[in-house]
């Protein structure tokens, strides 16, 4: 799937690509619009109607009503169900006639709740404030008039502002307001001002002492009041001119509304450039305080956009009076495109949050704007966090674009900023790649000018891990085409604290809609010795796949291996083992030195055997990393040869070195120490036979024997072909030599073996019935694989005399040892399995391999859903707690959806049951889903909880004083 470019505020901020990821398609959103309530204010002893307009994604739906507690949401008034004739399309109005003296409990906050379900199970809930209710009143009577006064027609006041009289005007009636003989284009108290934008003012009045009540404003006995019905502009925010025959009433403070109040009884739209904020009957209480207060929420029209974001949800407008200055900022939440995910692997849509200011003199600022999210996801990929920004030319420094995330270290680049006379647009992401230690790559970028201008991205902090026991050294890149170009980019891996290391590319890729896996590719080195182009791979289950074209050079090209090896790594404690089919091609002068051989290569270093044409097996160990008591370079060491018991014999001044042969030996080796250099030797058989050391580090004369020097140590070696001549062989140094020691097998011993059977347990693992016979050193280790599997099981096998009737193949029962060893199985793919053994020497060299058993894994099951799911309310933070799933678990994804519109997702891992959500208010609800999760970011079915605006619990009763378990930050 490609995800299109995303915009915000009308430019190109990012572009996102991600391949083989395929979300749901979700249906289109469900929207509620008002139309107003009917009369507003109402009256006391009759009915008042709203009226609503109802947008879904999939008909026939449901209506329902909620009256007239703001708090009580809990049974509905009037449902409107769906097989209603009214419901059956995708549009429809609908009308509910409620009694306005009902809802008393919460002052001014009477509200009817609309919610919305369509046929897909998308829900939508909008709250809609009116005004208390009035009593009725009776109509003022009109008194005579005098009868020696002619009355005097009143000159009418222009259409679009009253004027002010030439003397204050004389009330008909007790309960008539006072028109005074102010009128200014400006008005200001507490933390607002309205200024005019056209011509005329606003006209003080004075309330009667019995109260007043106009465009569902209700002014206190004696209160102040102004009326204007052109357009202004409060704290920066435009308002349209009054509908014909209605009037803007704004009234000063009063112990009822201590901010003052606005209103108008008829709809106002108002839109801060192309985005429109509000669209209802006028009637603001408006916030008090000296220098910041917040308005009472209200919901954004339907269908609105920044930026071509969605936005939507409750907005509370905050006023600002500083140093004279009046304004007002609006927090915006915008929905991310469909691709942004609460969790990695999870479904449903995230919000961001952005904010657009005003104020009265440069009226609405769209000149900076930034939209954040935190802890969102793209397909199985977690987001910790993403900004995108737009800064206008010149923009105030008031206004921040996004930074480049920090990690561990600094940007593999460094571009020089945009200049401030030029627009520009930033943006910047912090993900988390779904491996065991959750490992974070940053990306930033940025256009300037109308062009790109720099761009990057890193992780940079020496053995960050990907799986335990392989790092993640080094991985960089950055761009730069301001003021000059600039390119850079690198990768290294390490495993085993530098053992093994990489200069590689890294890759992450989602292959099929259930897994996903990270591989690193490129050239190996291990010790500093190339090896090769070398492929590490981790998958979604935790395995470890390596494999490497190898083109082993070692010492000196005395040793060269070519072909391809692979096989599994064990990442703590660390240790890989692979083998293949190369070619082993030997510095040695004979007419086909190569020779197709079985090879090794482990954490420890290269080994194996190869038949060469005149003696049964050639064999040999290099080590990657000298060991402190042995040579790096060993001849002799697998395939049979006895290792590690060897005879020493000291060279005696003025004795001969001799060492034995027995009768009938398959194959012999005899190791000649020297001093400084590999010895030159002259060797005499029992038969009188001689030969000798030539020119060259090898010498052989293609029919018995073949000498080779060591070229990692003082040491020459000699293979004697099988059934060599049985006695005392002697050995002398030739000239510009030194011999001073010789070592040989004293005896040839029978290989380790080793058979096995695997059934499983009740308790939902298997058990393994081994019978072998280990040589003395050997140990036996055992592995589980498959395809994208392993599993190591017992690294040394401990065994017991056999029962009667066992045996190791080939041997009899006394000479065999059994064991049984059972292991809960890791999490994998279904399919089948083997039982490997494998035997090392005591210093760790591999001696050989095979497959002892087999049996078929059932596919893992999902994890359990989560039990005790509750949400418990603290002030302004909400706590959503939950219990152990137990089985396959190893994290928690979780997607909360708030009454205001905030959508937000949060991933825990198996050890942390608590979420801790900020910033609720206490008449905001929250509705919660939860879902456990196996490695392969597999999920369990969804169990949610719902919690009431106002209430502090909800979940099972008995936990409802349970201690709150410690929360965690989303991983």
């Amino acid at each position: 799937m490609r995800a299109g470019p995303v915009r915000l505020f009308g430019a190109l901020v990012v572009s996102l690509s991600l391949a083989g990821a395929v979300p749901t398609q979700a249906s289109a959103a469900v929207d509620i619009v008002s139309r107003g309530f009917s009369p507003d204010p109402g009256v006391i002893g009759s009915t008042a109607t709203l009226d609503v307009s109802v947008k879904v994604g999939a008909a026939p739906y449901i209506v329902e009503f909620f009256c007239c507690d703001v708090l009580n949401t809990v049974t509905a008034q009037t449902v409107i169900d769906d097989s209603s004739p009214t419901t059956q399309a995708l549009t429809g109005d609908h009308k509910f006639t409620f009694d306005p003296s009902t809802g008393g409990v919460n002052g001014d906050k009477r509200a009817v709740t609309v919610r919305v379900t369509d046929s897909n199970g998308d829900q939508s809930r909008q709250v809609f404030v009116f005004q208390p209710p009035r009593a009725a009143v009776a109509p003022t009577p009109v008194p005579p008039k005098s009868p020696t006064t002619p009355s005097t027609p009143t000159t009418p006041a222009t259409p679009t502002t009253p004027r002010p009289p030439t003397t204050p005007a004389t009330p008909t009636a007790p309960d008539a307001p006072v028109v005074q003989k102010q009128c200014d284009p400006a008005v200001s108290f507490g933390l607002v001002k309205a200024q005019v934008t056209g011509p005329g003012c606003w006209q003080k009045v004075q309330a009667p002492s019995s109260g007043y009540a106009e465009e569902g404003v209700n002014v206190r006995g004696g209160g102040t009041f102004y009326r204007f019905n052109g357009s202004f502009k409060l704290n920066g925010i435009p308002f349209p001119a009054a509908p014909s025959g209605r009037t803007y009433m704004l009234a000063e403070p009063s112990p009822d509304a201590p901010g003052g109040q606005l209103g108008l009884d008829g709809v106002v739209e108002l839109k801060l450039k192309q985005v429109t904020v509000f669209r209802q009957k006028l009637l603001w209480k408006l916030p008090s305080g000296t220098t910041e207060g917040k308005l009472a929420g209200f919901t954004l029209p339907g269908g609105g956009s920044l930026g071509g974001l969605p936005i939507g949800g409750t907005v509370e407008v905050i006023f600002r009076k500083r140093s004279n200055r009046f304004a007002t900022s609006f927090p915006i939440t915008v929905t991310l495109p469909s691709i942004f995910k609460p969790s990695p692997g999870t479904q449903g849509s995230i919000t961001g949050s952005t904010e657009i200011t005003t104020d009265e003199t440069s009226g609405i600022n769209l000149d900076g704007g930034k939209v954040q999210v935190a802890n969102a996801a793209i397909g199985k990929l977690a987001i910790k966090n993403l900004c995108f920004s737009y800064l206008s030319a010149n923009v105030s420094t008031s206004f921040a674009a996004c930074q480049p995330p920090s990690l561990n270290g600094a940007p593999a680049v460094q571009c020089a900023p945009p200049r401030k006379a030029e627009e520009r647009f930033d943006g910047s992401l912090l993900v988390q790649l779904p491996t065991g230690k959750e490992t974070q790559f940053a990306a930033f970028g940025g256009i300037s000018g109308g062009q790109f201008a720099y761009g990057g991205g890193f992780v940079d902090n020496a053995g960050i891990p990907l799986v335990a026991g392989i790092a993640l050294e080094r991985f960089g890149f950055g761009l730069c085409l301001k003021p000059t170009l600039l390119l850079k980019a690198d990768a290294g891996l390490s495993f085993a604290k530098g053992l093994v290391r990489g200069d590689v590319s890294l890759t992450y890729a989602e292959p099929t809609a259930k897994s996903f896996f990270v591989e690193a590719a490129g050239f190996l080195r291990v010790a500093d010795i190339p090896v090769g182009n070398g492929r590490v791979k981790i998958d979604s289950t935790g395995t470890v796949d390596f494999d490497v074209q190898a083109a082993i050079n070692i010492a000196d090209g005395f040793l060269k291996a070519d072909g391809k090896v692979a096989g599994f790594i064990q990442p703590n404690p660390f240790a890989f083992n692979v083998d293949g089919d190369l070619q082993v091609c030997i510095d040695i002068k004979i007419a086909n030195p190569c020779a197709r051989g079985g090879i090794t290569v482990s954490n420890k270093g290269v080994g194996g055997c190869a038949d060469l044409p005149f003696f049964r097996v050639w064999s040999a160990h290099f080590f990657w990393v000298k060991p402190k008591d042995r040579k790096q370079f060993d001849f002799g060491t697998t395939c049979g040869f006895r290792d590690p018991v060897r005879v020493t014999r000291s060279r005696q001044a003025g004795a001969p070195l001799t060492f034995p042969v027995a009768p009938n030996s398959q194959q012999y080796l005899a190791h000649f120490d020297g001093v400084g250099k590999p010895p030159k030797v002259r060797i005499t058989s029992p038969s009188g036979k001689v030969f000798a050391s030539g020119p060259d580090r090898s010498t052989t004369d293609g029919e018995s024997f073949l000498i080779m020097e060591n070229p990692t140590a003082p040491e020459t070696v000699v293979f004697l072909k099988e059934n060599a001549a049985a006695g005392d062989w002697k050995v002398e140094p030739l000239e510009g030599s030194t011999v001073t020691g010789v070592s040989f097998q004293d005896e040839e011993k029978e290989p380790t073996v080793v058979s096995a059977t695997t059934l499983p347990l009740k308790t939902g693992g298997r058990v393994a019935d081994i019978a072998f016979d280990a040589r003395a050193g050997d140990r036996v280790q055992l592995d589980i694989v498959g395809q994208e599997y392993q599993q190591r099981i017992a690294t040394n096998v401990v065994g017991r005399p056999c029962p009667a009737g066992r045996k190791a193949p080939g041997r009899t029962n006394a000479q065999s040892l059994c064991a049984r060893v059972s292991w809960k199985p890791k999490f994998g793919f279904g399919g089948p399995r083997t039982l490997q053994a494998t035997v090392f020497t005591k210093d760790d060299i591999v001696l050989g391999e095979s497959a002892v058993a087999r049996f078929i894994a059932p596919p893992p099951k999902l994890s359990p859903t989560v039990p005790a799911l509750r949400l418990v309310r603290r002030g302004t933070d909400v706590f959503a707690i939950w219990g152990r799933s137990g089985g396959n678990t190893v994290r928690y994804a979780a997607y909360a959806q708030l009454t205001n519109g905030r959508k937000i997702g949060h991933t825990s891992p198996e050890t942390c049951l608590a979420w801790r959500i900020r910033n609720v208010s206490p008449r905001t609800g929250v509705t919660l889903r939860l879902q456990s999760g196996r490695p392969d970011l597999r999920f369990s079915p969804a169990k949610s909880v719902k919690l009431l605006p106002g209430k502090l619990y909800a979940g099972p009763p008995q936990l409802k004083k349970a201690k709150v378990p410690t929360p965690c930050e989303s991983i």
